[in-house]
């Protein structure tokens, strides 16, 4: 009887084990999954250039500049803090104008600072900079959803996704911040052209 209950509690403390080693390899195949193709980027085309890093560092913190006003006016309307719609409507317009004046905040810095001068290891070019500055506007805005469930991750339980039951929802929520991150990279990136296009157009009318 006694060789029984020390094998059910051996039993126990390993299955116990494997379910916290298992929800720990989940979370950090979470993170791992949302920020591998960002951070891949950063490394093929920016981390060689002081510069560009700064950029991609400013684009982060315009990007919560741009949250921190949303914030504020969610905060302060306070009949509409109660609707979704209120938010997206408001936010996205914030977030696409605080894009815009980075944009311009570097178009002034390319004749009195140089900005498009080359390292000695990397050729800075225009597209170049709106990618890196994207992407620091991405990393930012991406890991917001994964931090949310970063915490239940880690156990004692796991939590299945509904949609999909073949994949925890960290999982998705980790692909979902992949995707942001990216998106957010390339709306820069689209969006840059599209002012310089702009801004051509109006030079030569």
């Amino acid at each position: 009887e006694s060789l029984r209950i020390a094998t059910t509690e051996v039993t126990t403390r390993v299955l116990r084990a494997a379910h916290v080693v298992m929800t720990l390899l989940v979370e950090w195949g979470a993170i791992f999954l949302a920020s591998s193709a960002p951070l891949s980027i950063f490394w093929f085309f920016g981390r060689k250039s002081p510069k560009l890093v700064i950029m991609m560092v400013t684009g982060a913190f315009m990007w919560l500049m741009g949250a921190l006003v949303s914030s504020i006016i969610w905060v302060a309307v306070v009949p509409l803090k109660q609707d979704p719609w209120f938010m997206v409507v408001v936010s996205v317009p914030i977030q696409e104008l605080f894009r815009w004046l980075y944009w311009k905040m570097l178009k002034k810095a390319e004749s009195g600072l140089n900005t498009l001068a080359s390292d000695d290891n990397m050729d800075i070019t225009r597209d170049r900079v709106a990618l890196i500055s994207g992407l620091g506007q991405g990393l930012i805005a991406g890991p917001l959803p994964l931090s949310v469930v970063l915490p239940e991750l880690a156990g004692p339980s796991s939590i299945p996704s509904l949609p999909c039951p073949a994949l925890s929802f960290g999982m998705v929520q980790a692909i979902i911040a992949a995707v942001l991150m990216l998106l957010q990279t390339f709306w820069n990136i689209i969006a840059a052209d599209a002012w310089e296009k702009v801004g051509a157009a109006c030079c030569a009318g």
